[in-house]
C-alpha cells in the first residue's frame, strides 16, 4: 500500500484514545514535568493540582493563589513549581508539600513567568507595563532586564520605553531573548545583561512570545502581524 495515500494523522503515531479526564476541576493552565509522568494543572480558584500518570490519580492539591492560575512551570528536577496568577503574584513552591519558597507581589497581572531551564534558581516574570523581571527565587533579589532599541547619535543602543516587553531564556539559560511591541528583539547575557545580538522584525510587529524546539537549540518568534 502506498504510504503517501494514508491519512497523515493516522499514520504518524498520534494517540487514538482519551487517556483520562480531570473531573470537577476548572483548569486554566497546564504543564508537564520534564519526564512527562506528572502534570501540573492550575485552576480558576487559585489551586494547583498535580496529576500522576503512573497512578492515574491526583497526587497533590495546593492552594497557592487567591485568583485564577495563569501559568505553571516545573523546575528541571520536578521538585518545585513556578506559578503566576490573576491575584498579581508569582509563586515558587515545593511540588510535594506546597510550601512557598518565593512569592513576588506585582502591581499588575503578570503576562507570563518562566523558570531557568538549568539548575540556576532564576525566573523571568513578564508584565504588560514594564521590562521583564529576573528574580532569584532563593535570595529574593530582582533586576529589570533591559530592552535596548533605537540607536542614539553616538551609535550605541538606548533603552526602549515601548511596552509590553516579553522575555524568555535561551538554550541552557545563559542568555535571555527579549522582544517589544515594535518588533525589536535583543539577546542579552543572563549574568551581565550585555547585549549579544539584536534584530528588527520586518514590519515592526508586536512580539507576543517565544517558543523553543525540544532540544532548545532553536526558537520561534510569535508576532502579532
Amino acid at each position: 500500500m502506498d504510504v503517501l495515500a494514508l491519512d497523515p494523522l493516522k499514520s504518524s503515531g498520534l494517540p487514538q484514545n482519551l487517556e483520562d479526564v480531570l473531573d470537577d476541576m476548572h483548569i486554566s493552565a497546564v504543564s508537564f514535568n520534564r519526564s512527562g509522568d506528572l502534570l501540573a494543572a492550575g485552576c480558576l480558584d487559585g489551586t494547583v493540582v498535580i496529576y500522576d500518570f503512573d497512578t492515574r490519580g491526583v497526587a497533590r492539591m495546593h492552594k497557592v493563589h487567591t485568583d485564577v492560575v495563569l501559568y505553571v512551570n516545573w523546575s528541571p528536577d520536578a521538585r518545585h513549581i513556578l506559578s503566576s496568577s490573576g491575584d498579581k503574584t508569582v509563586a515558587f513552591f515545593e511540588a510535594d508539600s506546597g510550601m512557598k519558597m518565593f512569592v513576588k507581589e506585582l502591581g499588575c497581572v503578570p503576562s507570563s513567568a518562566v523558570l531557568h531551564p538549568g539548575n540556576e534558581p532564576l525566573c523571568l516574570v513578564n508584565t504588560p507595563s514594564s521590562t521583564p523581571l529576573l528574580c532569584n527565587v532563593e535570595s529574593g533579589q530582582e533586576k529589570h532586564v533591559p530592552m535596548l532599541d533605537e540607536e542614539d547619535q553616538a551609535g550605541s543602543k538606548r533603552q526602549s520605553g515601548i511596552y509590553p516587553v516579553v522575555a524568555d531564556f535561551l538554550g541552557n539559560g545563559s542568555a535571555i531573548i527579549v522582544g517589544n511591541a515594535k518588533g525589536a528583539v535583543n539577546v542579552v547575557s543572563t549574568a551581565s545583561f550585555q547585549l549579544l545580538t539584536s534584530l528588527k522584525m520586518s514590519g515592526s510587529p508586536r512580539i507576543i512570545n517565544f517558543s523553543h524546539s525540544f532540544d532548545r537549540d532553536s526558537v520561534a518568534i510569535n508576532c502579532h502581524q
